[in-house]
């Protein structure tokens, strides 16, 4: 009898996996609104989960990230110029103080100071991104200035005394 009650509890169990997946096909939509409104209201926990999954498979991820890197660092290099040439013309292609425009020494100020604690956790593609799209939305946060020039207003306005964020 034991091992029928086995067979018996497994054909139920397959039967229920197959009807759990049925019911999740048929109420997809409301499954994935349920699915989205948890999210919303929990966000901590989807933090502590992702980080978890991390911790799990740190050396996994770690070592899939470093050989992704290797083998697609020069188009990462390329791609990172192509934004950064394309912002630096938006912007207008030369210090608006001076008229130098050599894009090596070419950088994007913030009028108002407070660009290290706007950039912070960025990628530099999604910081030029954010920099054209304030740009064509006329923001005036951003202009651009040569290297001597960002020096010097920062300098006259005494941002260069700005205590540095601490490490943590």
């Amino acid at each position: 009898m034991g091992f029928t009650n086995e067979k018996k509890d497994r054909t139920n169990m397959f039967n229920q996996d197959k009807y759990m997946k049925g019911y999740r096909k048929r109420n997809r939509k409301q499954l994935n609104e349920e699915r989205k409104l948890w999210t919303k209201l929990h966000p901590e926990k989807i933090k502590n989960y992702r980080h978890e999954d991390y911790l799990k498979h740190k050396e996994h991820i770690v070592e899939k990230s470093k050989a992704w890197k290797k083998t697609h660092g020069v188009y990462l290099a390329e791609l990172r110029h192509k934004w950064r040439v394309k912002t630096l013309e938006t912007l207008g292609g030369k210090c608006v103080r001076c008229g130098f425009d050599d894009v090596r020494a070419l950088q994007i100020d913030h009028i108002k100071a407070g660009g290290a604690r706007e950039i912070g956790g960025l990628s530099s593609i999604a910081y030029y991104k954010k920099v054209i799209q304030s740009f064509l939305n006329h923001e005036g946060k951003y202009q651009l200035l040569c290297a001597n020039c960002n020096w010097i207003k920062r300098y006259e306005n005494n941002e260069h005394l700005a205590p540095l964020k601490e490490v943590q």
